[in-house]
């Protein structure tokens, strides 16, 4: 008769490994190696991820309309630069012209208020994205700005209670699908906390 002998081997999380998994679940990167971090602003109810290399910017751009400008981000760029580098501003209407809009009605009001400018063109937009969990509107476009420089930008906004938050990614046109997908997982990564 023969013996088989059957060994289990279990192998218990140790310390060092808890702490090397949380680590590297805090310093997620992205496809371009950037390392992530949490911005989160109480004031606001606002948490989002962001690379750790760009510039942060807490100030109202225009603190004279209605909408407040709650945090913008800012690529890295090099110094012989002329132009911003891509950025994402995160911001609030805080006075939405009809507050019983809906999303597609919002849409079109931001769409008819960029048409201010002649060289605005849309290049995509629906209202069945999300934006920080919540149903909201999608905008891509084109525009130029005073000095000639073709921009390409992406908008999702979200109407929550009395007011509509949005998220909008802004670069130059050679430059936006580059950094599409870091703004991308930054736009994911937003959480809005209400009161």
């Amino acid at each position: 008769m023969m013996l088989t002998v059957l060994a289990l081997s279990i192998v218990l999380p140790t310390p060092t490994n808890i702490i090397s998994q949380q680590q590297e679940a805090l310093a997620q990167t992205d496809d371009n190696n950037s390392t992530f971090n949490l911005y989160e602003n109480t004031t606001y109810g606002i948490q989002i991820q962001h690379p750790s290399d760009w510039e942060i910017d807490e100030g109202d751009v225009e603190p004279d309309d209605d909408v407040t400008d709650i945090v913008s981000f800012f690529a890295p760029i090099g110094n012989d630069s002329e132009t911003d580098g891509p950025s994402l501003y995160i911001s609030i209407d805080n006075q939405p012209t009809n507050l019983n809009e809906n999303l597609n009605e919002y849409l079109t009001t931001t769409i008819n208020d960029y048409n201010a400018s002649e060289d605005f063109e849309v290049v995509e937009s629906n209202t069945n994205s999300t934006l920080a969990g919540y149903p909201a509107y999608k905008l891509v476009f084109t525009d130029v700005d005073d000095d000639d420089i073709n921009y390409e930008s992406m908008e999702f906004g979200t109407i929550i209670g009395d007011k509509v938050y949005f998220a909008t990614y802004e670069a130059e046109e050679e430059q936006y699908s580059d950094y599409l997908s870091t703004v991308q997982k930054m736009i994911d990564s937003l959480k809005i906390t209400t009161s």
